[in-house]
């Protein structure tokens, strides 16, 4: 149902944009809406992606593999993969 959807949406991208709060459809409880300022939020969403240039290769596509289960649950094919890995 699109009203459904849409709300998902708003909700994931308030997440993104405001931590976890009620600005713009959020899902959690009221608290202050500045872009970026994490600090009356409840949660926010983190990444931590160590890197070294040691290995360049070896580092894309771990990074490349990472995001590729987080951001589609490990849908992205071998030459998806290697084209993000070589842009």
């Amino acid at each position: 149902d699109m009203p459904k959807m849409v709300g998902m949406l708003n909700g994931l991208f308030s997440l993104i944009k405001y931590g976890l709060s009620n600005c713009d459809g959020g899902f959690g409880a009221g608290r202050g809406c500045t872009e970026g300022d994490y600090s009356s939020a409840a949660g926010r969403l983190t990444l931590s992606i160590s890197y070294s240039e040691a290995n360049d290769d070896a580092q894309a596509e771990a990074v490349v593999s990472k995001l590729s289960t987080l951001l589609t649950s490990g849908r992205l094919s071998d030459s998806t993969k290697d084209i993000i890995k070589n842009a």
